[in-house]
């Protein structure tokens, strides 16, 4: 999985593993502890930025963040692609 982000790329096997990769890169990520809690940031910050809901689906952390890192990319913050 990779994604890029303002120009830089970053890899990992899942999307969970590239939540942590990216997490240091938020100023508040000392506050972030998990992908779980990253999660639940970029819900509000997408409702903050688009006025609507992000509809994920129930299941794991991975499942939230492969349906999170998808929304993201269709919204055009981020490039997001599931196989390299």
């Amino acid at each position: 999985m990779t994604v890029i982000i303002d120009g830089k790329t970053y890899h990992a096997d899942t999307a969970t593993d590239l939540i942590e990769k990216i997490k240091p890169i938020r100023w508040d990520s000392d506050k972030i502890p998990d992908a779980d809690a990253y999660i639940k940031v970029m819900v509000k910050t997408y409702k903050k930025m688009t006025g609507k809901r992000m509809r994920l689906p129930r299941g794991d952390t991975e499942t939230k963040a492969i349906a999170m890192f998808e929304i993201l990319n269709d919204l055009g913050t981020w490039e997001y692609k599931k196989e390299d």
